[in-house]
């Protein structure tokens, strides 16, 4: 078996310890083949068949069989009996060494590949000699249908930012949202403005979200098939999160309900529960702890938003500033208990935290996590005890603006965060 490759979403091992693969959970792997690896075959074989930990999905999958002398993709098709099953009818092979590449999508919406290799046997009474492949690394051609090395990391690179300015916007949305609702009809003025500005920011950026993730989830060499990222799991996740908060912004700029468009931003929130690598790693846990951890991001995102750019009336501002400091504390709280209990879920122990790139980058966020509750500890003590003069309103706007953009600098490294594989 020659290594499976995982780098910003693919996954390492070897196929031909099938049995200590099936212990790892955080992506798809193959659990068997047919030809096996390393096998030597005295016939060409009529298809190849391969099993894997989890249902894949067809349409998003490639099958490149490649030889000294040539290269073929060949056509993809679902088992009807198992949805982990993906076979490709092979045409006649000479006597050669042949390499499988094999790319599909794993539960996580993460693309996975790796490769073995098996022999056709020269016929009876033939010399015994077949064209061999060198180390794969030197004789891998790109026509092997794979994409050159800066093509995945880009397409996985635009995705990572794009998902930590999305989530942001929509966090921030709920959050606002969620005051707007608590006030009532008592909302300042241009609250609605601002909600409208955040509810399209939210659309346009989870939009463009899964327009990369599509291409960077496309096997090379093709163009990316909506059809088929719609039959996925995390494809239809997707798509419904954009469709919540487009149902969001229309009920803000043309309802002008903002109880309808919290309930579905909220909705939205939810639904991104089930995105990343909490679909793929003790999902019954970790979609229900990803959402509230969202949520709680939410209601503390909206509240240091409301006091930055709200224009609120400077003798109700002490009281808004009360209220938010309240849900603030008890959101702080449930983000750090959540945080903790997804990091003990995808990291397997202490090592793995300084030693993984994804454990480094769980540092990064504790780190910011830190700086943020620093900063409410510095308005709580020192500004709030001076919000009835209008300095003392002036100096916690200011700090919440500076607060805010940490938040944004978090959420790109929460971002970066789901498109790097925990180890296993």
């Amino acid at each position: 078996m020659i290594a499976q490759s995982h780098a910003a979403g693919r996954s390492v091992g070897r196929t031909s310890a099938f049995a200590l693969a099936a212990l790892a959970v955080l992506h798809a792997h193959l659990v068997s083949s047919s030809p096996e690896d390393g096998e030597a075959l005295s016939a060409s074989p009529p298809m190849i068949r391969l099993v894997f930990s989890e249902p894949v999905e067809a349409g998003l999958s490639q099958i490149v069989v490649w030889s000294a002398r040539d290269s073929l993709e060949i056509r993809v098709r679902a088992d009807s009996t198992d949805a982990r099953t993906l076979i490709g009818d092979l045409p006649h092979l000479a006597p050669a060494e042949y390499q499988v590449d094999w790319r599909v999508l794993s539960a996580d919406g993460h693309p996975v590949e790796g490769s073995y290799r098996f022999t056709v046997r020269a016929p009876a009474g033939a010399p015994d000699t077949v064209p061999t492949l060198g180390p794969p690394a030197a004789h891998r051609p790109d026509t092997a249908g794979h994409a050159h090395a800066a093509g995945p990391n880009i397409a996985a690179g635009v995705s990572a930012v794009l998902r930590g300015l999305a989530m942001f916007t929509l966090v921030a949305l709920a959050g606002w949202l969620v005051q707007m609702v608590a006030l009532g009809g008592a909302a300042p003025r241009g609250a609605m403005r601002t909600a409208l500005l955040l509810a399209a920011l939210s659309t346009a950026l989870l939009g463009a979200h899964f327009a990369a993730w599509l291409w960077h989830v496309t096997p090379g060499g093709r163009a990316p098939d909506l059809g088929a990222a719609l039959g996925t799991g995390p494809g239809r996740v997707e798509a419904l999160r954009v469709g919540l908060v487009f149902l969001a912004l229309w009920a803000i700029g043309l309802a002008r309900r903002p109880w309808i468009a919290l309930t579905l931003a909220l909705a939205a929130v939810l639904v991104s529960g089930a995105t990343g690598h909490s679909a793929g790693i003790s999902p019954r846990w970790s979609i229900p702890l990803k959402s509230l951890h969202l949520i709680a991001i939410a209601v503390w995102i909206g509240g240091v938003a409301w006091l930055a750019v709200a224009a609120l009336d400077p003798a109700a501002f002490g009281a808004s500033a009360s209220r938010v400091s309240g849900m603030a504390l008890g959101a702080v709280i449930v983000v750090g208990l959540t945080g903790v209990a997804q990091s003990a879920l995808f990291l397997p122990d202490v090592p793995a935290v300084f030693g993984s790139a994804y454990g480094r980058l769980v540092l990064a966020k504790i780190a910011g996590l830190a700086g943020l509750v620093a900063f409410g500890a510095w308005n709580r003590r020192r500004l709030m005890p001076r919000l009835d003069e209008s300095a003392g309103q002036a100096a916690l706007r200011s700090s919440t603006r500076r607060e805010l953009a940490l938040m944004l600098a978090v959420s790109l490294v929460a971002g970066v965060l789901a498109y790097v594989p925990p180890p296993s």
